[in-house]
């Protein structure tokens, strides 16, 4: 025994899966099945991180848990001949010192008229560790036939759960269990049960397949999930931050802002009073503090993005402030703190450019008096005198002159605060992008793409909202309520996204005037620049559904002189 317990406590352990019978009939295809589930839910997805929208989640990274059924032993094919000693014995102590007896799991499924029955045991070596007895009910009674394969791959996964909830489970009491935990990286979560350790891991991996994949199914999976999570463990931050962020991408904007409210007051009121704030909570609550602002915008609504504006404003003033006071030292971990320090800040830079190119959205509806007017707009697009309200209200009785005046004037300051905006950003970008230190930190360049597309993403849409401004139908023309002599490609471009996307750089010919294309008014130059913006954004982040959206947008506008309908159906 003390062999194996110290073998145990140097040596990450696995579970080899052995006999699985179904109606007392062996099963290697629902043994492998064990395995293939167990992948499913737990193994993580390398084709995107999960820190997927600059929220970083805590993993629990099994070891190779589950190996596959291997009957043979290692010694098999040596041969001990040794005069005066009992070779059996020197056999077995060899075996125990080289290879202690498995943990295997083994199991019995029986068919009932109404349900499926799984008995399961863990043993190690000859000594039995635990057992467990788990049911699945057919969802029509009598017909348990037609569903049996989905009741048998649901009773795997309750079996795998289960198995992986003790193993884990830090209240422990098994001694054989609790040597096994110590060679694995356990959670520090408290789960209260198997349902709730369930929901969370079954959640996290739908979630993480939808961003590696991209698949509708996995997310509303996710979503199913986590939403039961928050109901077994409502004051769960991990669960709350992942089912935010899955309700966000799947557009339920307001009840991702409601979850995200939850998920802030839950990170304060634990922040200890009058001690000091480790850097990591501080950016935990600025992470979500920026996600639940972006969620804001996108409801699209004007109230709401004066709100999501005011508050990723004070953001962007509280992340300076935080970076002076834990970016004062050099060491290693300061360098890494003050990375992420600078991503956020990027991002809410980004983000805050994006709002004015959303405004600008909002003008073709001529809500401009209803809009500027509230006291809650900005303060550079607030329209504070009653005599400009005044015209803007008249309706038909208004003059045309100095209504298109007061609104030019605010399409003038939105683009010019959009471009401080994007110029903000592309500081903090070039110091998080820059620094070869910042490397280190987890999935770099993956979190560069990101900033990459957001910011391409908010240039893009911008240059679209004010294509839109600028067409006037017979008069193409007429001179640009914005000036684009001055323009320059440098304007708008992120150097480090260059290299990161492959792109080059804009060349003056690609938004001035195409060769063979007709090109040269104001509409058809920000339209060009709209298309180049866009392109670079799906390049950092393929499948893109908000780059596509707009692209086709851009590709199929019938103004344009060179619609391409085909392109857009792509």
């Amino acid at each position: 025994m003390q062999v194996v317990g110290v073998w145990d406590y140097y040596r990450p352990n696995n579970l080899k899966i052995g006999t699985i019978t179904v109606d007392n009939t062996e099963s290697k295809s629902h043994a492998e099945l064990f395995r293939a589930r167990f992948d499913h839910h737990f193994q993580p997805k390398t084709s995107k991180p999960l820190s997927k929208g600059f929220v970083e989640v805590q993993t629990l990274d099994f070891p190779q848990l589950f190996l596959a059924a291997d009957s043979e032993s290692k010694f098999n094919d040596i041969t001990i001949e040794v005069k005066g000693v009992n070779v059996g014995l020197l056999y077995r102590y060899i075996t125990l010192v080289a290879e202690p007896p498995r943990w295997t799991i083994e199991g019995d499924i029986q068919t009932m008229p109404d349900r499926l029955l799984l008995s399961l045991r863990m043993t190690r070596g000859d000594r039995l560790i635990r057992t467990w007895y788990l049911e699945e009910y057919a969802q029509v009674p009598g017909e348990i036939e037609k569903e049996k394969a989905l009741m048998l791959e649901r009773l795997i996964d309750q079996a795998i759960f289960q198995i992986a909830f003790d193993l884990t489970n830090r209240s422990e009491k098994n001694e054989d269990i609790v040597n096994w935990q110590r060679s694995l990286p356990v959670h520090n979560i408290s789960f209260p049960d198997r349902r709730s350790f369930a929901a969370f891991y079954d959640g996290k991996s739908a979630l993480s397949r939808y961003f590696a994949f991209g698949g509708q199914k996995d997310l509303l999976t996710a979503i199913e999930k986590l939403r039961l999570l928050r109901a077994y463990m409502p004051d769960f931050n991990e669960g709350l931050k992942l089912l935010a962020l899955a309700l966000a991408e799947n557009r339920n904007e307001t009840e991702a802002i409601h979850v995200y409210e939850q998920l802030l007051d839950l990170m304060k009121r634990s922040q200890p009073a009058g001690a000091a704030v480790s850097a990591q909570s501080v950016l935990e609550i600025r992470s979500v503090e920026l996600h639940k602002a972006t969620a804001l915008s996108k409801l699209y609504v004007w109230r709401s993005t004066h709100q999501a504006h005011d508050e990723l404003v004070a953001l962007s003033e509280k992340l300076d402030q935080d970076y002076r006071v834990y970016c004062k030292t050099s060491s290693t971990d300061a360098i890494t703190t003050c990375a992420k320090f600078e991503e956020l800040q990027a991002l809410t830079s980004i983000q805050l450019a994006y709002c004015y190119g959303i405004y600008l959205g909002y003008l073709k509806d001529k809500m401009v008096a209803t809009i500027f007017g509230n006291q809650s707009a900005p303060r550079k697009l607030r329209i504070e005198d009653q005599a400009k309200i005044k015209v803007l209200t008249s309706g038909e009785e208004a003059d045309a002159g100095e209504v298109k005046e007061i609104v030019s004037g605010v399409i003038v300051v939105a683009n010019q605060e959009h471009l401080r905006w994007l110029q903000e950003a592309r500081k903090k970008a070039r110091l998080y992008t820059g620094n070869s230190d910042n490397t280190a930190i987890g999935h770099f360049d993956a979190r560069t793409r990101e900033i990459c597309s957001r910011y391409y993403f908010a240039a893009g849409y911008t240059h679209y909202r004010i294509a839109e401004l600028e067409y006037a139908p017979g008069i193409q023309d007429a001179d640009p309520i914005i000036d684009l002599e001055d323009f320059q490609p440098g304007d708008w471009l992120l150097d480090q996204c260059e290299t990161e996307t492959g792109n080059n750089h804009v060349q003056p010919e690609q938004w001035k005037d195409r060769p063979g294309k007709p090109g040269k008014s104001a509409f058809q130059m920000r339209l060009n620049l709209a298309e180049h913006m866009l392109r670079q954004a799906e390049a950092a982040l393929p499948n893109n559904y908000q780059a596509l959206q707009f692209l086709g947008q851009v590709y199929s506008e019938p103004r344009r002189a060179d619609a391409d309908l085909h392109i857009a159906e792509q």
